[in-house]
């Protein structure tokens, strides 16, 4: 790793919060603790990082334009050290200013069809070192103190590569046993990354989200969390 701290949203369930906690972490590390902070939206091609600092419409209006090219996908393709070479500078062409203090590099629809491209590399080192290479290479030459990747609520190739890229995971969960478990799991896999891989990538924070202090069920889930 370089002098940028980077660190991943992630946990293998859609719906949990993680989009939510990327940005509100984001900007509260740029205003608070001013931090050059970096988001990355791996998330899926609905642009949901996008849509929360107000840039939807400029992102998609560029997509539909075909003003899209290099995006978050392209960095992870076999082929982008030779399209990077071709512009004067990559990040640029790649990151979106927000009002908000942070940069963000949104999603893009052709993340899915990556995911299907990463699945045919049977190298696993080279299927899921390409984010980190990028980050290695393009991102932390720059001013970023920060980088934060918004991953899939899904365990795929795209969000594999954004675990690798990363040194530290925040896990939004719900108060829930399904939830519980999946947290339990996601730390039993970095483990088994670390062990595998020498990946060095580790669980650091879970944080309770939708958590409805009324009810029983979500304060004794609550107390599991904190035990573990």
């Amino acid at each position: 790793m370089g002098q940028t701290y980077r660190c991943s949203t992630y946990l293998d369930k859609g719906g949990t919060g993680k989009t939510t906690c990327t940005a509100h972490l984001g900007v509260a590390l740029q205003q608070a603790c001013d931090e050059e902070v970096l988001l990355i939206d791996l998330a899926g091609k609905q642009s949901d990082l996008a849509k929360t600092f107000g840039l939807y419409e400029e992102v998609q209006a560029d997509i539909e334009s075909e003003d899209d090219f290099p995006n978050v996908a392209t960095t992870m393709e076999e082929n982008w050290t030779n399209v990077s070479d071709l512009l004067d500078d990559p990040i640029d062409e790649l990151v979106y200013e927000t009002d908000e203090g942070v940069d963000l590099i949104p999603a893009h629809p052709s993340l899915d069809a990556l995911d299907a491209d990463l699945g045919n590399v049977d190298d696993a080192q080279e299927r899921y070192h390409r984010l980190r290479e990028f980050l290695d290479d393009y991102v932390d030459p720059l001013d970023y103190t920060v980088v934060l990747l918004d991953l899939p609520g899904v365990a795929n190739n795209v969000s594999y590569n954004g675990l690798w890229a990363t040194e530290s995971v925040v896990a939004p969960v719900q108060m829930g046993p399904l939830e519980f478990e999946q947290a339990r799991g996601l730390e039993k896999d970095l483990g088994g990354i670390r062990d595998s891989y020498g990946v060095d990538v580790a669980l650091e924070m879970l944080l309770p989200n939708l958590y409805d202090r009324r009810t029983n069920l979500d304060a004794e889930v609550h107390e599991q969390f904190l035990e573990e």
